[in-house]
């Protein structure tokens, strides 16, 4: 059974990291070519409609999620020397 979950988390971390590199590479032909993708638009949109308590919150998360990464990375980096 734990070998079934840590199969699945590896899958949820794999598709998580090409969705975050998909929207990075989106980002960069978007910035090269204004317009093409419209995701740079969009998350100029979504920032802009957020008040002072909602970009708080955002930066929150990705403070948490910057954290998470790099206790993960640590994390796996000591359990391969063990």
């Amino acid at each position: 059974m734990s070998q079934l979950v840590r199969t699945v988390q590896r899958w949820l971390d794999d598709l998580g990291g090409l969705g975050a590199s998909v929207v990075l590479v989106l980002a960069l032909v978007d910035i090269l070519f204004p317009g093409s993708t419209g995701i740079v638009a969009n998350v100029a949109g979504l920032l802009a409609g957020l008040n002072a308590e909602g970009q708080y919150s955002l930066a929150a998360i990705f403070l948490f999620l910057l954290v998470h990464h790099c206790w993960r990375s640590t994390r796996s980096r000591w359990s391969e020397q063990g």
